[in-house]
């Protein structure tokens, strides 16, 4: 489950869990709720509002809500199913830098080849 609290009432699925992408740890859970995306947004902001500013935009057909938690991102997008709301929840945090592999991956790989982002459970 993502590090950061939803209302009481959503049940989330896990999808990910601490993956290391670009020296943070990303965690994402999947849930569905019987109400409006409008309203469902609104809970949510309403409910993490005591702990940090809350940041609202629209993007197509999604609704986001997010907030800044010291160096922690958490993400909720939202959009509109036949019975209510389907969300995605994420949190981003940092994460101390890697130690070096035993053998670098790069090693491996045939000559002219380029590593453009490598993912990792942490």
């Amino acid at each position: 489950m993502t590090p950061f609290a939803l209302p009481p009432d959503l049940v989330p699925q896990v999808l990910i869990e601490h993956v290391r992408v670009d020296e943070h740890s990303l965690s994402t859970s999947r849930f569905i709720a019987g109400e409006p995306v409008d309203q469902l947004a609104d809970r949510i902001a309403d409910h993490w509002r005591a702990q940090a500013p809350v940041l609202q935009a629209r993007h197509g057909e999604w609704r986001i809500v997010s907030r800044h938690l010291g160096s922690r991102i958490d993400t909720v997008q939202l959009r509109a199913t036949g019975a209510g709301s389907e969300g995605f929840a994420s949190s981003w945090q940092p994460l101390p830098a890697a130690p070096a592999p035993a053998q670098s991956l790069s090693a491996m790989l045939p000559p002219g080849c380029e590593i453009v982002r490598q993912l990792a459970h942490v």
